[in-house]
């Protein structure tokens, strides 16, 4: 009985002796940069200390006291400028009011003035230079209407022009050679027919001919 969260031996594909347990479900996990993991989603213990949802992992696999408490699911995780970009399914998070999407400084837990406020959960994210790309359920997001991805300025948190326009809902994004590639629940992007993944330019937000349909 191993928790939910379990580092793996990428030689021997068993788990390491040191792996701390985790109460509840895993749902993001996001290297810190300097051997460690940020763990995101619907959990209440990390190794035997009290961690709401999010927790950090030093490179020893040791639980440090990184702990800003989200009210609720987290459901994505991205770096951003030295800070962690928080999506998922709440309202409060790093001792400030936040809905579903936040900036929290990594040495503090505190919540940073970024604030888009999607109006729905996000499930999604991807840094790309100084834009945030956000996917979820939300209808609005950085004081637009966007239909379920967003791109979003990494320093105001404003949304930009760019608006694909998903018709369901975003589970994943993954970006590769300045094309966002999409995955998730709908059947057209843009009002182009696409059934579940699709892939949009990330400068126009124009949907490619690739297409798995």
């Amino acid at each position: 009985n191993t928790g939910s969260g379990v580092p793996l031996s990428l030689a021997t594909g068993e788990r390491l002796a040191n792996a701390p347990r985790v109460d509840g479900v895993v749902l993001a996990a996001l290297p810190d940069g300097t051997g460690g993991w940020y763990l995101g989603g619907q959990f209440t213990r990390v190794g035997g200390f009290a961690r709401s949802n999010l927790a950090h992992l030093r490179a020893d696999l040791s639980v440090d006291g990184f702990a800003p408490e989200p009210n609720g699911a987290v459901l994505a995780l991205a770096m951003s400028d030295g800070r962690l970009v928080v999506g998922g399914s709440f309202t409060s998070i790093g001792g400030a009011s936040r809905s579903n999407l936040a900036a929290l400084d990594p040495a503090t837990a505190l919540a940073t003035g970024w604030a888009p406020q999607a109006s729905g959960p996000v499930q999604a994210l991807v840094v790309n230079g100084e834009t945030i790309l956000a996917g979820g359920q939300f209808l609005a997001i950085g004081g637009q209407s966007r239909r379920r991805l967003a791109a979003l300025d990494a320093q105001s948190g404003t949304a930009s022009a760019w608006n694909p326009d998903i018709s369901g809902f975003v589970q994943s994004l993954v970006l590769a050679n300045g094309t966002l590639y999409i995955g998730g629940g709908f059947n057209a992007v843009g009002g182009v027919p696409r059934a579940n993944l699709a892939a949009v330019d990330t400068t126009s937000g124009a949907v490619t001919s690739w297409t798995c349909n």
